[in-house]
């Protein structure tokens, strides 16, 4: 029987907690679960999608490869999500025209302020960025598999990184469930309106009654960024000290009658739904006149 020093035992055991990646970056972990072709992590946000993306072996290793390099495991979600397919630019389709970071550029040190600033070893790992470098958005290394995002805002060279979503796989699936047939969404033949009006406990309530609420996330673009969806349509409501903007997306004219007469007996639409979405113009207007909403 051989005989292990308990000195030896908490050396081992030190090295297996300061580099738990080793073990795993000598593998390639394939993100499906069983054989139902279910994603782990990314299966809700795959639902948005008009078609679903293939698993890459070829991009799985890669992934490996580039958690080695930088010394850590990039977390399990992150790994699924840019294993897929042609996975930066499909996300950078469904966003704000924002920057992705690709793979052979995650964990590279921010070189856009002086001195460059290495965020892996800050305990951070940069996923995207705002079209024009207003915000910034990383995950956390926290060792969880689904790890939080946090996002700062026009705060470099010493950026002040705040909640953004409980986890990645949330965040992404709010990008798509905003930008994919969404509020957001200005490719596809939506009806899409918006309304500047106050957001008041209850309604909120009377919101979280009537419709499925979706998750919030915050930071960007506003401080907090409800999602509720019903009646063949989504809301989303950017909300903060700034002031409140709804924004509504349907597919059906009766679906966006159907959201307003929603907010209007709520106590709402002081102010009249606009858009900017030309299609939705003589519709919306036609709604108006429907409802009786006065200019």
């Amino acid at each position: 029987m051989t005989v292990v020093s308990p000195l030896l035992a908490r050396v081992v055991s030190a090295m297996i907690k300061v580099a738990p990646w080793h073990a795993q970056a000598t593998m390639v972990d394939i993100p499906l679960s069983g054989t139902s072709g279910r994603f782990r992590f990314h299966e809700e946000a795959l639902n948005l999608l008009p078609s679903r993306p293939a698993f890459d072996e070829e991009r799985a290793k890669a992934l490996v490869l580039r958690g080695q390099e930088l010394g850590i495991t990039i977390p399990q979600s992150v790994r699924e999500w840019y294993a897929l397919e042609d996975s930066v630019n499909l996300w950078g389709r469904y966003t704000n025209d924002d920057y992705p970071v690709p793979i052979d550029e995650l964990g590279d040190p921010v070189d856009w302020v002086n001195p460059s600033r290495d965020l892996v070893r800050e305990g951070l790992l940069l996923i995207a960025r705002e079209n024009q470098g207003v915000a910034s958005w990383a995950v956390r290394l926290d060792g969880t598999p689904d790890p939080p995002v946090v996002v700062e805002i026009d705060s470099w060279p010493d950026p002040n990184w705040i909640p953004c979503a409980d986890k990645f796989s949330t965040f992404l699936f709010c990008q798509f469930w905003d930008y994919c047939g969404g509020p957001c969404d200005l490719r596809s033949n939506l009806l899409l309106a918006q309304v500047y009006e106050d957001l008041k406990p209850d309604v909120l309530g009377s919101l979280r009654r009537d419709f499925e609420e979706m998750p919030t996330t915050f930071g960007w673009p506003a401080g907090t960024n409800f999602r509720f969806q019903a009646h063949g349509g989504r809301i989303l409501i950017w909300h903060d000290e700034r002031g409140t903007q709804w924004h509504l997306a349907a597919r059906r004219k009766s679906a966006l009658v159907d959201m307003l007469r929603n907010l209007r007996e709520y106590g709402m639409l002081k102010r009249v739904p606009y858009t900017y979405d030309l299609a939705t113009m003589p519709i919306l207007k036609a709604i108006v006149q429907e409802l009786g909403l006065s200019r």
